[in-house]
């Protein structure tokens, strides 16, 4: 939700997003099939319940300066659900 956030208050006026199914079939924004990369755990999506997705921090690897600090770690950024995109930005679907 951080990046969306960003994005519109940057003046789009469209939002891109890949999804993937959780194992109760919950639709989540992530562009990989795991959670490797982009969080502090591991796994794949469609293996995990949101409760377990939910868990991991998203803003983990995030770095502005290629690694030498992790701004993002421990802000509360998760993996979101198109549900709660769609709630924060109704004027964007």
């Amino acid at each position: 939700m951080f990046a969306f956030q960003n994005a519109v208050d940057l003046g789009v006026d469209v939002l891109e997003m890949d999804l993937h199914i959780t194992k109760d079939n919950v639709l989540v924004l992530i562009h990989d099939e795991t959670i490797d990369r982009t969080t502090n755990g591991s796994g794949e999506v469609e293996l995990m319940t949101l409760e377990e997705i939910k868990t991991y921090d998203a803003g983990y690897d995030w770095s502005r300066d290629e690694g030498a600090t992790f701004p993002f770690r421990g802000q509360g950024i998760t993996i979101s659900t198109l549900e709660e995109v769609f709630t924060a930005f109704p004027d964007k679907h």
